[in-house]
C-alpha cells in the first residue's frame, strides 16, 4: 500500500447578505411549520441554522415538493432537470448523470450529494448512483442545490456543487404515500411511505421496486449495453424526543439496483450495485448552544462488466463522525464550530487488468470548520466562514 504525507485544504468564504430575520436552532428543525410562518422555503444547509431562502448569503436553489410534483418527475434526476444551473444527461432508462454549471460527463466526479446530511456520492470513484439513492419522491420534502465556491465548505468532494435531498421529519410530518406507475419501455414501479407518529416521536419506512425494457440501442456492436434495469430499496427513519432539551435520531436504508451505464472512458458497462447504510444522532439545546452529534456508515458493493476491460469487482466503506456547536454571543454574533473524522476503505478485484486481485487502499480525514454570522444592522449581515481538511493516505 502507499503511503503519502498529510496535506491540508482550506477555504475561506466572507459574505455580506441581506436580511431581516434572525433564528436560532432549537432541536430538529420543523421545516413544515417555519414554511408556513416566514412564507417561504427554510434551509440549515448555508450556515447550520435555519434561514430563510432568500436570506441565504450563498448562491442556493431550494426545490419544494410542490415543484416536484408540477414537474411530474418519477425520480430525482428529472426533477432537477428544472433547476437553473443543473445539466442533466441521460444515458439509459435507469442512467443519468447530473453536474452542477456545466461540465457533465459519466460518472461526474465532483458534485457531492446527500441526504439529510449523509452522503450518498460515493467515495471509491467519486461519483454518484442516482437510481441506488433509497429515497422516494413522495418522502422528499425538498432539494437544496448549492453552486458556487461555497460548496468547498462542506469538504474536498465538493468542488462544483452541493445537493441536498432533505426528507419528511416523521417527528414533525404524517406522510403516507403509495404510487404505482407504468409506462414506456414497459416500466413497473411501486413505491410506498408510511409514518408512525407516537407522542414522543415518530418513525416512517419506505421502500420501492421498479423493472423495465432497456431502450433498444439498435444491433451490436453498441456503446452501451442493453440490460434491463431494475431497483429495489428500503429505508427507515425515526427521530424521539428524550427531554425538553435533547432529542435522538436513527436512519437506515437499503439499495440494490442493475442496469446499463457509461463510464468515463464512454465505454459500456452493466453495473450491479448493493448499498446500505445506517446513522444515528443526537441534538441538545444546552447552556453552551445547540449542540449536534452524528455518525453514519455506509458500504457499497459493486460488480460489473466494462466492454473491452472485463470484470470489475469493489467494495467501499466509509464511516464519518461530526460534531458541532452553534451559539450566540449577545443578539446580534452566532457562531458555529464543526469538526469531522472520516475513514473511507477501498477493496477491489480487477482480474482482467494488470492491477489485479486483492487491492486495498484507504484514508483517514479531520476537518475543522467555523462561521460567524454578524447582524449588523436590521437588514443587514455580514458572514464569514472557513473550513480545514487533513488528509492522511
Amino acid at each position: 500500500m502507499l503511503k503519502f504525507k498529510k496535506y491540508a485544504l482550506t477555504a475561506c468564504v466572507s459574505v455580506l447578505a441581506i436580511s431581516n430575520s434572525q433564528m436560532a436552532a432549537a432541536q430538529s428543525v420543523d421545516y413544515g411549520s417555519l414554511e408556513m410562518l416566514f412564507g417561504e422555503p427554510v434551509t440549515t444547509s448555508a450556515t447550520g441554522k435555519p434561514q430563510r431562502g432568500s436570506d441565504v448569503p450563498v448562491p442556493m436553489e431550494i426545490v419544494t415538493s410542490e415543484n416536484i410534483a408540477r414537474t411530474g418527475a418519477t425520480n430525482i434526476p428529472d426533477a432537477l432537470r428544472h433547476v437553473l444551473g443543473i445539466d442533466v444527461i441521460r444515458w439509459t432508462t435507469e442512467g443519468a448523470d447530473v453536474s452542477v454549471r456545466g461540465f457533465n460527463s459519466p460518472y461526474n466526479p465532483r458534485l457531492l450529494v446527500l441526504v439529510n446530511g449523509r452522503q450518498v456520492y460515493s467515495d471509491h470513484f467519486g461519483m454518484v448512483f442516482w437510481n441506488a439513492i433509497p429515497v422516494q419522491m413522495a418522502e422528499i420534502r425538498q432539494i437544496e442545490v448549492v453552486k458556487g465556491p461555497n460548496t468547498a465548505l462542506f469538504g474536498f468532494n465538493a468542488a462544483i456543487g452541493v445537493i441536498n435531498i432533505v426528507t419528511y421529519n416523521p417527528m414533525h410530518d404524517d406522510v403516507n404515500d403509495v404510487r404505482f406507475i407504468a409506462g414506456t419501455q414497459e416500466s413497473k414501479e411501486v413505491s410506498g411511505v408510511l409514518t408512525k407518529r407516537f407522542k414522543s416521536g415518530g418513525i416512517s419506512l419506505s421502500g420501492s421496486y421498479l423493472d423495465a425494457e432497456a431502450f433498444d440501442a439498435g444491433e451490436a456492436p453498441r456503446i452501451i449495453p442493453k440490460v434491463d434495469p431494475t431497483t429495489s430499496a428500503f429505508s427507515t427513519r425515526g427521530q424521539f424526543r428524550l427531554d425538553a432539551k435533547s432529542e435522538i435520531g436513527f436512519e437506515g436504508s437499503w439499495s440494490s439496483t442493475e442496469r446499463a451505464s457509461v463510464v468515463p472512458t464512454f465505454s459500456g458497462a452493466t453495473p450491479d450495485v448493493e448499498t446500505w447504510s445506517l446513522r444515528g444522532s443526537y441534538l441538545r439545546d444546552s447552556s453552551i448552544g445547540t449542540l449536534k452529534a452524528n455518525m453514519y456508515f455506509n458500504a457499497l458493493d459493486h460488480e460489473t462488466v466494462v466492454t473491452g476491460f472485463g470484470a470489475l469487482n469493489y467494495e467501499n466503506e466509509v464511516l464519518v463522525a461530526q460534531v458541532e456547536d452553534l451559539f450566540k454571543i449577545g443578539n446580534n454574533h452566532a457562531f458555529r464550530i464543526f469538526g469531522e473524522y472520516r475513514h473511507n476503505v477501498f477493496r477491489g478485484d480487477f482480474p482482467a487488468s494488470p492491477i489485479g486481485e486483492g487491492v486495498k487502499a484507504n484514508f483517514d480525514s479531520l476537518a475543522i470548520s467555523g462561521m460567524w454570522d454578524w447582524q449588523i444592522a436590521d437588514n443587514l449581515n455580514f458572514v464569514g466562514s472557513s473550513r480545514v481538511d487533513t488528509i492522511d493516505f
